[in-house]
């Protein structure tokens, strides 16, 4: 998610990554947001300080006061029963009030914000290819030949379908469309996978012969195998920028 600050500082760029990447967004209207968002964040902030400057004077009050039949004092220090300023308490209850509002007001205004933040696109370098469709794409790389076969060539689901390792339909009843069952020898195959993964990446022998092989520059640390929590909590989820779209996920309330 870009920064606040690299979008107001950038508007044109961030504008043409919008429409390059074929994003929707009403990237003027959020421009207008954001500066009306701004606006009342220093103006919740002024009252926030001010309130917090009469509540200090309420705890803190001046050397003279009056006590509640009337009379002069001078409290040293400040004494039980000495009633604070009326006009100040006065002052205090509306600036609460005018608080409580403005940060209500403020609350939807900083959601509504956020939400467009989250769908204006990363910028993409510069020498990336424009293009609105997979047609559009560019190959910049061929390694080997492409082979020909007297055959139909069928991709992977086809193949896995035929020798009964993967089910798509009884997946999607149960979880929705693209899902799937795996079964059989390709669960054995992604276990295998992962055990080889594990084995490599573990293993300090192996990642220094392949560094050494690749001429890498980088540490031969073994890797730390992780078992991170199946559930994580919306905030931190959200904060990843992952939540969005809502309907693509599982939540436990």
């Amino acid at each position: 998610m870009l920064s606040l600050s690299f979008i107001r500082e950038n508007p044109d760029i961030v504008r043409a990554a919008i429409v390059n990447k074929s994003v929707k967004i009403d990237f003027d209207a959020f421009l207008v947001l954001d500066e009306k968002k701004k606006t009342m964040q220093q103006k919740v902030e002024t009252l926030r300080a001010k309130r917090n400057e009469l509540s200090s004077s309420l705890k803190n009050p001046p050397a003279i006061a009056k006590s509640p039949d009337g009379n002069i004092i001078v409290p040293s220090p400040f004494k039980k029963g000495v009633m604070p300023d009326p006009a100040i308490l006065e002052e205090a209850k509306k600036l609460k009030d005018e608080l409580q509002t403005l940060e209500k007001e403020y609350e939807v205004i900083e959601a509504e914000h956020i939400a467009l933040l989250k769908q204006i696109p990363n910028i993409p370098t510069e020498d990336t290819p424009i293009g609105h469709s997979e047609e559009e794409n560019v190959v910049l790389v061929e390694w080997g030949k492409i082979p020909e076969f007297s055959f139909k060539v069928r991709d992977h689901a086809e193949i896995a379908a035929i020798h009964g390792w993967i089910d798509k339909e009884r997946a999607a009843n149960v979880a929705g469309s693209r899902f799937a069952y795996l079964m059989g020898d390709l669960v054995l195959l992604q276990f295998a996978l992962m055990q080889w993964v594990m084995n490599t990446l573990t293993n300090e022998e192996i990642l220094k012969t392949i560094i050494k092989n690749l001429g890498l520059k980088v540490s031969s640390k073994p890797f730390t195998p992780i078992l991170p929590p199946y559930m994580i909590r919306t905030e931190l989820y959200d904060a990843m920028d992952r939540l969005e779209p809502r309907e693509d996920r599982y939540k436990i309330e």
